[in-house]
């Protein structure tokens, strides 16, 4: 009998496969001509293809799997939050953990989170390509949230999220993912960066033990 856990990876990879469906669907206009009957796709380059490799941010306690992580460039001027960004693929990843003065439900993580974080984007309802409740790092009950939208003033561009708010009860956790493309395969490309960064930094985040880890920053 399959275990909860394969049950939860197994509904988010579908869930993962129908977004980049839709988001191909939508690109149908202008995607280039598919391949002939009896010849594979080409794949899709996301620019993420690099080896994996799990790194520990003891400043948030907690540990990363980061796809192509000899790609990542950590920024040393962020002081309370840890930022990451991937020149090759336009992405950025922001994570944070701290404590909370109350008991924390995931929403009142997530306006902390944008008083602190102006620029993390509020996606409408039509941007929202999926919204689910999901435990992140065996103890944040978070609400994930995968969306696209075009980008400003940029004509032909996407921007692609997967933004995470969670609580532990006297914590709460933020992780979020941003990338941009552009071109005639943009929505391909966001669908396969998006995929891939769920299922690697999201699914597989982890909490250090205590003695891994600093104490978690306070607010």
């Amino acid at each position: 009998m399959a275990s909860p856990g394969g049950s939860r990876n197994e509904a988010a990879r579908a869930a993962l496969l129908a977004l980049a469906a839709l988001l191909l669907g939508c690109a149908h206009a202008t995607a280039p001509a598919a391949a002939p009957l009896g010849q594979p796709a080409p794949p899709v380059d996301s620019g993420l293809e690099g080896g994996a490799r799990a790194l520990e941010v003891r400043s948030q306690g907690l540990e990363l799997t980061l796809p192509d992580a000899a790609g990542w460039r950590f920024d040393p001027r962020e002081r309370h939050s840890w930022v990451a960004r991937h020149l090759r693929s336009s992405s950025q990843l922001v994570v944070r953990a701290w404590r909370f003065e109350d008991i924390a439900r995931p929403e009142d993580c997530e306006q902390q989170a944008r008083l602190w974080r102006r620029e993390l984007p509020s996606l409408a309802p039509v941007e929202q390509v999926e919204q689910r409740e999901q435990r992140l790092a065996g103890i944040y009950r978070s609400r994930v949230t995968i969306g696209v939208r075009a980008a400003p003033r940029q004509p032909g561009r996407l921007l692609g999220y997967v933004l995470a708010f969670g609580s532990d009860a006297r914590s709460c956790l933020l992780l979020a993912y941003s990338t941009l493309a552009s071109g005639p395969m943009a929505r391909a490309v966001i669908a396969a960066r998006v995929a891939l960064v769920e299922g690697t930094v999201f699914e597989r985040l982890r909490r250090l033990d205590i003695e891994g880890r600093v104490s978690v920053p306070r607010r």
